[in-house]
């Protein structure tokens, strides 16, 4: 029983350290990268690939705690990353925050479904 309980506690520590080294954090299903102390990219989501007519809204703001900080801090999304939601072809409606100021290479390439854009005023 004592080896079952060792072994449960070291896999659990390694999942853990795995999951602190990891830069990215989500926030409303999007995941963000830190550029800045005070500015982050939206840099992917695998999912939007998989699923059927999604709405994708990147917001102007959002509230991230990472690694090297000790508490929730607000971000401004200020870029979306090279090849963020390429080969997303089920998104249908994008509505990109006021802060957005740069749209990095391919960030949405083979995206053809796209039928609603509203572009925000940082770009």
């Amino acid at each position: 029983m004592k080896k079952i309980v060792c072994l449960l506690l070291l896999i659990v520590s390694s999942i853990t350290h795995i999951m602190a080294q990891q830069p990215y954090r989500t926030y409303g299903g999007l995941y963000y990268n830190k550029v800045s102390t005070d500015t982050v990219e939206v840099v992917f989501d695998e999912s939007y690939s998989t699923h059927e007519d999604w709405r994708v809204i990147i917001p102007s703001e959002v509230r991230l705690r990472f690694d090297d900080d000790n508490a929730t801090r607000r971000y401004k999304v200020v870029f979306i990353a090279s090849g963020a939601f390429s080969n997303c072809s089920n998104i249908r409606y994008m509505k990109i925050g006021d802060n957005i100021s740069r749209i990095k290479s391919n960030a949405f390439s083979n995206c053809y479904g796209i039928d609603s854009l509203i572009i925000g005023k940082g770009l």
